[in-house]
């Protein structure tokens, strides 16, 4: 009875620790920001012309490609003002040819001193307030082929339309053909785009055209891949902050404008290494190991952590029992007693 007695005993005075195995896997060392997901490119289309949407040729959720119809506005009376500057241009230029035909022929006879100083100064003034005339109606004209040019309204951009703001049939007056009164908006989500700010100690570890990874919470098991495409050469006197700007392709539209995005920055990555769980390490470089009943004090060096875990570059075997509970109360060789969880 006394010996069991003893050894009851001495299982109470073991010291109750927690172990893990040492393990050998990837890490990762990284930094976290989150944004909001934004277009590659957005543009709200206006028209530059009044009248009234006879064509509209889009509507939300529509793909459009650069150069497609969008919507088309009346354009009957800039037609005819269009016709009528091209007749009165074709006027205007037989008029000039034979004013021309009369002026050399009058200068001609003039250097013959056949004639009086006063017609030869009546000729020139018609002469170039015809070719001036000319080049008025020309221009006149030019701006009515862009007025008519402009009631055709085509895509910009590649892209989604994500808003539309009129209806068939509605009249744009000159007064709504400023920017409160938009056609539609169109996004390119082919790939969208993260702006946020990284701190300054962090500014040093990253370069464009790192890779990150981004993930969202409405596909919280999804991990979508992306690249650093800017960052800022300035930072923010206040945050001591830089912008920088992540790029994520988006073929199939999973990431859509406005959601929250969580990015993160991988800045190493170590393959085949032993880790352990942070709260192991005492003093930043020793952990406690169990061998047979008791534990030793092991030095170690760190290398680069991961959340939870860190590398450790030296000092641990794979496989080797760390305590990660219990250590506060260890010293160098004292027994121990290994619990469950």
């Amino acid at each position: 009875f006394k010996r069991i007695a003893e050894k009851k005993i001495e299982e109470v005075t073991k010291v109750p620790v927690e172990v893990e195995e040492a393990k050998l896997g990837d890490i990762e060392e990284k930094i976290s920001l989150t944004g909001d997901i934004k277009p590659y490119s957005q543009v709200t289309v206006y028209s530059k012309v009044s009248g009234e949407v006879k064509k509209l040729n889009v509507d939300i959720g529509d793909k459009v490609k650069k150069g497609d119809l969008i919507a088309k506005i009346e354009d009957s009376r800039i037609t005819l003002q269009v016709e009528r500057l091209e007749a009165s241009l074709e006027s205007a230029e037989i008029n000039l040819k034979n004013l021309k035909k009369d002026y050399e022929r009058i200068k001609n006879l003039f250097e013959k001193n056949a004639i009086s100083q006063q017609k030869m100064d009546n000729i020139g003034t018609a002469y170039r307030s015809a070719k001036a005339k000319m080049k008025e109606l020309k221009a006149t004209l030019a701006l009515a082929e862009i007025q008519l040019q402009d009631a055709t309204i085509t895509a910009p951009i590649d892209g989604i339309i994500a808003k539309r703001f009129i209806d068939k049939g509605e009249i744009i007056i000159p007064s709504t053909m400023m920017k409160n009164a938009p056609i539609v908006t169109i996004v390119d989500m082919d790939v969208v785009k993260v702006i946020s700010n990284v701190s300054e100690k962090d500014i040093a570890k990253i370069k464009v055209g790192q890779k990150v990874k981004l993930k969202v919470d409405t596909y919280p098991e999804k991990i979508f891949s992306g690249r650093i495409s800017k960052i800022s050469p300035v930072l923010d006197p206040l945050s001591r902050t830089a912008l920088i700007e992540v790029e994520i392709p988006n073929t199939e539209y999973f990431l859509k404008p406005g959601m929250f995005a969580k990015v993160e920055i991988i800045i190493k990555k170590h393959k085949d290494v032993i880790k352990i769980r942070k709260e192991a390490i005492l003093n930043g470089k020793e952990v406690f190991i169990v061998k047979g009943k008791k534990a030793y004090l092991r030095n170690i060096t760190q290398g680069i952590k991961e959340g939870e875990w860190v590398e450790i570059v030296s000092g641990l075997k794979k496989g080797e029992k760390v305590v990660i509970r219990g250590q506060d109360f260890l010293k160098d060789g004292v027994k121990v007693r290994v619990t469950e969880e």
